[in-house]
């Protein structure tokens, strides 16, 4: 088996130069280790004084990109998105407005923390109904009307009739309001923020909670709440800090464990720890230096070098502790590992390397950046194998032959391994059956990727919980407070013009601006005075129907119409920007994460206004260049693995066999999403890109075994028995840190 590995060494380019640094390192260890070390602690310094925090969605999308840059735009001009929705529900009108009111005078009394303080109770949404009614449909009821006058000759048109009852609010009982509920809300903007900081806004919502509290203690019978978009980011960045915080120190104890479990000693394992650890704080100098700061995505290269860290020393160790049984010495062995895995350890982690940095490529800048600062730390993790660690293993290891050396592991696969080697026939027919099975799990899943960000949140979470709530609401309480679409015109006459276009064309959609209000308060006046007008005895010659339709509008003209004085400051703000500029909202009853009917609905707005923007924009773009941008990161590292593949292999035959693992293992891992009905997200899609790795490492292995696994059966055997330690931790520890993140509360 020797022969055949260093038939297959020979043959590389990296054999040379590993064994010269290798007895470098042997010869100098201290000066390697303290040098190291030192470098290390430089890197931290570093970092500690210069790296910064992203931790907006807005970072993680490229600042080029055409939606984004209208999303800033509109930022710029109408202030910061940053609003808070503070929801309060109740059965009793009375209770809920008085508990409003109490929040807003609280939340006042913190000006440098908010602003744009906009109270809307249960009276305002349901006060002045002729005011919830859009121009149209005034001028509808106003044509309606009019055709009662006496003086108006012209039949009564049943199809108008009919309109005008179907746009009045339909009154309710008071056991219905009471199984309905009461439901006020209280609008914010969070200032002040600093967008560097881990978790966005944390004084500014704690304080909220802190007054939800202090509220809800006076109104124990009323539900209080908190949400919006910067209570849900806020949320999901500390939820993300735990998840990732809980799943690198279960991840790191996993591996660890099993390194000793499978070598059989502590002292190694602890040895490539340590080196990985120099590595990591490395890596942290880097991406201080190349890129400056993390970002929500980015953030998780810890978890993921732990991982992809190991597998080189798994490669290095597992062949250096087989040569110190045999009675080879320290320095004789570390020069031999050097020269029969080296070549292959090396290459698989430039063909990594390569693969994450081909993701930079890619137009989503969270992707971008994950893939440049991975790519980096998988460098870092191998200069250290073939550095630091044969340094650490000369100071800590005595010279002896085989002294101190483990001669077992506690776990031996190789007895579960021998009826696979001996029976291949057996064993590729239990394989394609399996195969088979899985692949009918392909076609099983309605949705391949699920677009919604609550879904990866854990259950129960407050804020999603009352996002959730105010989904569920119709426009008739508030619901469509919460997403719509942006348009900005230059001038009232082109929004207006606009807002035109869109009744017009797309009736289903509800508008929303302040421009028109003069005229609606002129329609709604001179139609009130209508009403008012309107003699007590109606004529005997209307329809019941009739009769019945013209005192509903009688009800609703007794009710004060509405000024210009209803229209409070903190709304203008919301409408009317810095420079002039002028707002129309867009609102549609679609789902934001249901990308079929959001697609309609940009589309739909886009055909009016093609530079419009807002959340249910935003998001449905961010969402798909997110989820294209893990696509091409997958897509560019399969092309850099085929390439080096080649390159290493010289031979179409080997890179193919070598790469149909891949080709398989993929196959599968779909095939069991599929049946478990587990669709990818904007959390687990990093799975595609990240998978490579494996495969390539399996690659370089397989190239150091190819003349020993074609040697027949014997042969074949002695590979896996000196092997199966490797073996073991390498896919132990591979599961293990990937494992972990199962224990963490975070759904994604």
């Amino acid at each position: 088996m020797e022969q055949s590995q260093s038939h297959a060494a020979e043959k590389s380019i990296f054999v040379r130069p590993l064994l010269s640094l290798t007895l470098i390192c042997c010869r100098f260890p201290g000066t390697v280790l303290v040098l190291a070390l030192l470098l290390a602690t430089a890197s931290l310094y570093w970092t500690y004084g210069h790296l910064g925090f992203k931790m907006s969605r807005l970072d993680l999308i490229n600042p080029n990109s055409s939606f984004n840059k209208r999303w800033l735009d509109y930022i710029d001009e109408f202030g910061d998105s940053n609003e808070a929705i503070v929801i309060v529900e109740g059965t009793e009108h009375s209770e809920v407005i008085a508990a409003l009111k109490l929040f807003s005078k609280k939340v006042a009394d913190f000006p440098e923390l908010y602003q744009d303080i906009f109270n809307v109770n249960p009276s305002d949404i349901h006060r002045k109904e002729f005011h919830n009614i859009s121009i149209e449909n005034l001028q509808k009821i106003q044509q309606f009307v009019a055709q009662l006058d006496p003086r108006n000759q012209q039949p009564m048109s049943e199809t108008l009739m009919e309109d005008v009852a179907n746009l009045l609010p339909k009154p309710e009982s008071e056991e219905d309001k009471h199984q309905k509920g009461v439901i006020g809300f209280v609008l914010l903007r969070l200032i002040n923020i600093d967008t560097t900081k881990f978790s966005q806004g944390t004084e500014s919502i704690e304080k909220l909670r802190n007054i939800v509290e202090e509220v809800q203690t006076q109104y124990t019978t009323l539900e209080i709440g908190l949400t919006g978009m910067p209570i849900l980011e806020n949320d999901e960045m500390a939820m993300s800090n735990d998840a990732m915080a809980k799943a690198t120190i279960l991840a790191f104890v996993g591996v660890c464990v099993i390194f000793m479990a499978g070598f059989g000693s502590l002292r190694h394992p602890l040895l490539a720890v340590i080196a990985l650890a120099i590595a990591f704080a490395w890596t942290m100098g880097y991406i201080t230096l190349a890129v400056g700061h993390l970002n929500i995505l980015s953030i998780a290269f810890g978890a993921m070098l732990i991982g992809l860290g190991t597998d080189f020393s798994v490669h290095y160790l597992g062949k250096y502790l087989e040569l110190r049984r045999t009675g080879g010495e320290v320095v004789e062995s570390l020069c031999q590992s050097a020269t029969l895995v080296g070549p292959g350890i090396v290459v698989g982690a430039l063909t990594t390397s390569a693969a994450f940095y081909a993701a930079s490529f890619a137009e989503f800048t969270g992707v971008a950046e994950l893939g440049k600062i991975v790519g980096g730390g998988i460098i870092f993790c191998v200069i250290t194998t073939f550095t630091v660690f044969p340094a650490m293993i000369v100071l800590a290891t005595p010279t002896a032959q085989g002294k101190n050396t483990p001669s077992y592991n506690l776990f031996n696969i190789r007895p579960a391994l021998r009826p696979f080697m001996a029976f291949p026939v057996l064993t590729l027919f239990l394989f394609t059956v399996g195969f088979s099975y899985l692949l009918l799990g392909i076609s099983k899943p309605e949705k391949w990727y699920d677009y919604n960000l609550l879904n990866l949140q854990p259950e129960g979470l407050e804020s999603v919980k009352w996002e959730q709530r105010l989904l569920s609401l119709g426009t008739d309480q508030g619901g469509k407070n919460v997403l719509f679409a942006v348009s900005i015109a230059d001038s009232e006459e082109e929004l207006l013009e606009r807002r035109q276009c869109f009744v017009e064309q797309f009736p289903e959609l509800s508008i929303e601006e302040i421009v028109s209000v003069p005229e609606r308060i002129r329609i709604i006046q001179s139609l009130t005075g209508m009403l008012k007008n309107m003699p007590d005895q109606l004529p005997e010659m209307l329809s019941p129907d009739v009769a019945e339709l013209l005192q509903s509008l009688k009800v609703f003209a007794t009710i004060e119409p509405p000024t210009m004085d209803d229209v409070p400051s903190e709304l203008v703000s919301r409408f009317k920007g810095k420079t002039g500029k002028h707002l129309m909202r867009i609102y549609t009853s679609a789902n934001i994460w249901n990308m079929d009917e959001m697609e309609k609905f940009v589309k739909d707005v886009r055909s009016i206004d093609s530079e419009a923007t807002g959340t249910p924009l935003q998001t449905y773009e961010s969402s798909k260049q997110m989820r294209e941008g893990f696509i091409s990161a997958a897509c560019y590292a399969l092309v850099v693995v085929l390439v080096l593949t080649w390159l290493d292999f010289r031979s179409l035959t080997a890179s193919f066999a070598a790469l149909l693992p891949m080709f398989l293992g993929f196959t599968m891992m779909f095939g069991i999403l599929g049946w478990l009905d587990v669709p990818f997200n904007p959390a687990n899609m990093i799975v595609l890109p990240l998978d490579f790795d494996y495969v390539v490492n399996d690659d370089s292995w397989f190239r150091q075994y190819d003349d020993c696994f074609s040697s027949g059966f014997t042969e074949s055997w002695s590979c896996v028995g000196h092997w199966h330690d490797v073996l073991f931790v390498y896919v132990g520890g591979g599961v293990a840190g990937d494992f972990e993140s199962l224990h963490t509360r975070r759904k994604g």
